[in-house]
């Protein structure tokens, strides 16, 4: 079986179709060959035959029989080769066409009785050289007898030229066919073949080839039409299907970076509840064996302080995870940041007001995002909060929030120390809180290290970017998000 499937050639199109047509043009050019040297023959006699009774019934319904009148009607059939002998019962010639001969004379096989030959219904006779007719009529009392003659010899010797001829010319068009055939069929296979190579390049993923839709046969103009469509339709599918794996590739790298996140964030909560779980105890090893020899108060309270610590982590592990849970689940809607930033003004100027803190607060109007309206809210205040936790003593916070090409730039600055080199990157991690020169903490003001982290994890939901700069006497904190245009709107909603 396999053998025969090596052996097994492959046929191709134009061999095929050559094949047929030169076997059809064979088939036709030697059936008619054919037919005309086997009936060609016959068929000129069965015609001859016809024309002479023609003649014939012209002689017998003729009105006279003289010879001006029947030269005259019978003109037309000696043009045609035919030789007449009309006689009467004693042989006298009535009307003859180059004979001299009697009747009797004619008719050699059977002199005597040569009037038996002829009838009242002519008859045919073919001997291979002549044609000849015989046949009588009665006409004003009398019998007539009509001999029509014609010697093909002449004939035969034309039909020998006319075949020669005729082989030849079958011989021509047998050629000319051909050519033509093979000029036909490589014009209809050039269209398959374009077709055919530009598929090969479709395969390959090269688009910058159309097929020919010139081409005069409709099926192949139809097929090089779908083919150019279908290219189109597999370009546009590709480019779709690059840009969402693109977008998959980004959203696969922000997951992990999420996941490293928790992984951090994890290992920090376990850090932070360690120094807590410690303290206590010791301090309960401590209350047990020295229950006389220590100051209750003191480990009570440290005991309490210690608790406290551990409550406000485990809030803040509560309000992380909302967080969290609230941003997978955001949906983005448009908003106006400024409206946004506008409302945390007085906000932020009650938790300077006993303060001798001066802030700069800039805002350019028409600012529409793309987002959750309730966390970019928080990501702004908690750089507010942050600004205002760390600002120097008759310092300064400057809000800026603008359009920055097409993003949105949100910049909080605040006088104060500035931030190590080697703790950018850490102070967005959660449960990361830098040491603060001053012991004493506003009330109002949260120190659980989550803010940052927070404010990161949003804008990298919004699609943006934070960081944090040192500048001259001060710190600026920044993040920008891309500004939402009508025309994504349009197209949204399309």
């Amino acid at each position: 079986m396999a053998k025969k499937e090596k052996t097994k050639k492959t046929r191709t199109i134009r061999g095929t179709f050559l094949r047929t047509q030169v076997l059809f043009l064979l088939l036709v050019v030697g059936g008619f060959s054919l037919l005309y040297f086997l009936f060609a023959n016959n068929f000129y006699v069965y015609q001859k035959s016809k024309l002479m009774k023609a003649a014939f019934e012209v002689v017998s319904t003729c009105t006279s029989l003289d010879s001006d009148t029947l030269a005259t009607v019978l003109a037309t059939y000696e043009d045609a080769n035919f030789r007449f002998k009309i006689v009467n019962e004693k042989d006298e010639n009535v009307y003859g066409t180059g004979i001299v001969q009697k009747m009797g004379d004619m008719e050699s096989s059977r002199p005597q009785d040569w009037q038996k030959l002829y009838q009242d219904e002519p008859e045919i006779t073919y001997s291979g050289a002549q044609i000849i007719l015989r046949g009588r009529f009665e006409w004003d009392g009398c019998t007539y007898y009509v001999r029509i003659t014609e010697n093909i010899r002449s004939v035969a010797n034309s039909f020998t030229y006319t075949d020669g001829f005729l082989t030849a010319l079958l011989g021509l068009v047998i050629v000319v066919g051909f050519l033509t055939m093979w000029v036909m069929t490589s014009r209809m296979l050039r269209s398959i073949e374009n077709i055919n190579q530009v598929a090969s390049r479709i395969s390959r993923r090269d688009f910058s080839r159309k097929a020919d839709e010139s081409t005069r046969y409709r099926e192949m103009r139809e097929l090089a039409e779908s083919i150019n469509r279908m290219a189109e339709e597999i370009q546009d599918s590709l480019v779709y299907l690059e840009e969402t794996n693109h977008i998959l590739a980004e959203e696969n790298h922000y997951k992990e970076k999420l996941n490293r996140m928790r992984e951090e964030f994890l290992a920090n909560v376990s850090h932070e509840l360690k120094t807590p779980l410690a303290i206590i105890s010791n301090h309960v090893e401590l209350l047990r064996c020295m229950e006389d020899q220590i100051d209750r108060d003191y480990y009570y309270g440290s005991l309490m302080d210690e608790i406290h610590n551990m409550t406000e982590i485990a809030e803040n592990l509560l309000e992380l995870s909302s967080v969290e849970q609230g941003l997978e689940n955001m949906s983005l809607t448009p908003m106006d940041l400024s409206v946004t930033a506008e409302r945390l003004r007085e906000k932020v100027l009650a938790l300077i007001q006993r303060r001798p803190v001066t802030l700069d607060y800039q805002l350019e109007e028409d600012l529409v995002v793309l987002g959750g309206e309730h966390y970019l809210s928080q990501a702004m205040e908690n750089y507010l909060t942050n600004a205002v936790k760390h600002v120097s003593e008759s310092g300064r916070i400057c809000f800026r929030l603008v359009r920055d090409g097409e993003d949105a730039l949100c910049t909080v600055y605040n006088d104060g120390d500035l931030i190590p080199e080697e703790s950018k990157e850490r102070i967005w991690r959660s449960f990361v809180v830098l040491p603060e020169d001053s012991e004493e903490e506003d009330e109002r003001m949260s120190n659980t290290g989550l803010g940052l982290y927070i404010v990161q994890k949003v804008i990298l939901i919004h699609h943006g970017s934070c960081g944090v700069e040192n500048e001259s006497g001060g710190v600026r904190f920044w993040f920008r998000i891309p500004l939402y245009e009508e025309t994504e709107n349009q197209e949204l909603s399309e």
